[in-house]
């Protein structure tokens, strides 16, 4: 009994970590000739394979991206797995979204890779009844694959990039898939835009000195500093339904740590929208939320007043506006609460009634009753992704980086009064091209940060002066918990002195 229950803990321990993991980048490139010969290297070794067949530019161009996004996710995360699919059928050749024509061939050069020691390999199963979850198969590069990378070929993180033609504007149809779709003149100037967000964050330091390489949180959270590209993803086969920016390390970050983010050496500032959903359908109903309701949207009659109160409405709110039905809107909440215990473990600890908090917030904002429940949430996030778009793009224009979390902005300090008043604007544009809506006025709040250091004790902290050329050394250095400040500092002025192609990413057509 005892085997059999150590069997199944490892089973368990297995699986958890076999979850930690991230699909094939297809688009992961580098022409550097150090990562040509690395390339060449392992050719001539699947030469020697018994089962070796292909021809030489293809299996080249597989063999590279591969062993790239193998290396790129063991820089963030050692533990991290890559998943991929054995099933034909799942490769569908040349198309926007596989830009460098990564095919079927990818599963021979993965296991020819295995067989030559360079990773592990998991394969998945695939369950034909759908009464059991499927699992794509995981492949982990092994210490072989990243001592002939970096000892044996010098090849450095710097080195490895998106292929510049990387699709950015993404249209899904209703399971969520990748489709194809023909430009239009809106889809060319939205790729546009975007491909000059992306070329400016690319040549922006992004970073956070002092974050634990370990990561934060029970299941930990990891950056991956070379995750910076950004895309829009529109849903429903409709450029009417999302259209939200996803992408940069900084999306995934616990909301105290994103204080913490240095933006070419600089502090940041963040800012958001307050209610902004709530204050988006009010307007749409010709109401204006701040000058004619004044109250916190999130606060309920009846119900504690907290942060953690809020943070839960909030959540009822984007799920209940997603959802088709109220008894898909009590499943979406109950998930959520079990998918984040961490955040919503008092909602279960405390017996409070989903379902009675979701039928008494929606009652409360009765003027926007019609929206609860109807799945007209896409359509809401089109509108605020409009926004986005407006603020990004003026930064962009400046050539200013600026970082978006969906409905907060994040920009280097200085630029606090610009991002304060390009939001109100763009919040006013939207609406103004929203038949119908009324032109409110928004209310965004100011997150001041307090230095980078406040995360740490002062017994952390070790201050010391530096002296030079004032351009190219700051006047205080810091060591805060065995991370040296030098070792910010060369990393920045070595990004800083690199020569960028401010114009990568590019539409090839």
């Amino acid at each position: 009994m005892e085997t059999a229950s150590v069997k199944k803990e490892e089973q368990v321990k297995r699986a958890e970590e076999l979850n930690n993991s991230q699909q094939l980048d297809v688009h992961k490139w580098s022409e550097y000739p150090e990562v040509n010969k690395a390339v060449n290297s392992i050719y001539e070794e699947f030469k020697a394979l018994p089962e070796f067949t292909g021809k030489q530019n293809i299996q080249k161009k597989h063999i590279k991206v591969i062993v790239l996004d193998l290396y790129v996710k063991h820089l963030a995360d050692p533990s991290r797995y890559t998943s991929y699919y054995r099933m034909k059928g799942k490769y569908k050749g040349a198309n926007r979204y596989n830009k460098l024509h990564i095919s079927f061939t990818s599963v021979s050069v993965i296991d020819q890779l295995e067989t030559l020691g360079y990773l592990e390999n998991h394969k998945g199963h695939y369950d034909k009844t759908g009464k059991r979850p499927s699992h794509m198969a995981r492949m982990r590069a092994t210490e072989k694959l990243t001592n002939l990378i970096v000892k044996d070929h010098s090849i450095t993180p710097g080195m490895i990039k998106k292929h510049p033609n990387t699709e950015c504007i993404i249209l899904r149809n209703k399971e969520k898939q990748d489709i194809e779709y023909e430009d239009t003149k809106d889809t060319k100037r939205m790729r546009s835009e975007l491909y000059s967000y992306n070329n400016l964050l690319r040549i922006s330091h992004i970073d956070i000195p002092w974050f634990p390489k370990e990561g934060v949180g029970s299941k930990p959270t990891k950056i991956d500093r070379h995750d910076k590209f950004v895309r829009r993803i529109f849903n429903n086969s409709s450029w009417d339904q999302g259209g939200r920016y996803y992408g940069g390390w900084w999306q995934k970050l616990p909301k105290e740590w994103r204080k913490e983010i240095l933006i070419d050496g600089e502090k940041v500032i963040e800012i958001d929208y307050s209610g902004l959903h709530i204050v988006l359908l009010y307007a749409l109903e010709g109401i204006d939320y701040w000058k004619d309701i004044k109250t916190d949207p999130y606060q309920l009659s009846g119900y504690e007043t907290s942060k953690r109160m809020r943070g839960l409405l909030k959540q009822v709110l984007l799920t209940s506006v997603n959802a088709e039905s109220k008894t898909a809107a009590l499943k979406g909440v109950r998930y959520e609460i079990s998918k984040n215990k961490e955040k919503y473990g008092w909602v279960l600890d405390e017996g409070i009634d989903l379902n009675e908090l979701i039928e008494n917030f929606s009652s409360t904002h009765s003027p926007i009753a019609k929206y609860f429940f109807s799945g007209f949430g896409v359509k809401l996030q089109n509108l605020d992704s409009r926004i986005a778009e407006l603020v990004i793009e003026e930064f962009t224009a400046r050539n200013i980086p600026i970082l978006c979390i969906h409905d907060s902005f994040m920009v280097p300090e200085q630029y606090k009064e610009l991002l304060h008043g390009r939001m109100e604007w763009s919040f006013m544009m939207a609406l103004h091209e929203s038949k119908g809506a009324v032109i409110t006025t928004p209310k965004v709040d100011e997150i001041l940060h307090a230095t980078s250091i406040t995360l740490c004790e002062p017994d952390d902290m070790e201050f010391k002066d530096v002296t030079g050329d004032s351009d190219r050394n700051p006047s205080v250095m810091m060591t805060l918990r065995g991370y040296t400040g030098e070792e910010y500092y060369k990393s920045l002025m070595d990004h800083k002195d690199k020569e960028w192609d401010k114009e990568y990413f590019r539409d090839n057509k």
